[in-house]
């Protein structure tokens, strides 16, 4: 499955985006077990790169609605 950890995040990224929820890499990638949540993890970390269409990409590949996002953006 592909993750975050696959595009080079940066201890400071994960710790914004991810800090309240996971301790560290192995705690992450022990939780994350469905596709689409990850697909969505890389969609918020190209949003917080300001990569916007790297972004759309892995939000259309998660199938999250753009409507389902609205109160999970930044």
């Amino acid at each position: 499955m592909e993750t975050i950890f696959d595009h080079n995040i940066t201890d400071k990224e994960f710790k914004e985006l991810f800090g309240q929820f996971f301790k560290d890499k192995d705690d992450y990638l022990k939780n994350m077990t469905i596709e689409n949540h990850a697909r969505f993890n890389i969609y918020e970390l190209y949003k917080l790169r300001n990569e916007l269409k790297k972004a759309e990409k892995y939000l259309d590949l998660s199938g999250i609605s753009t409507e389902d996002v609205i109160d999970h953006c930044f």
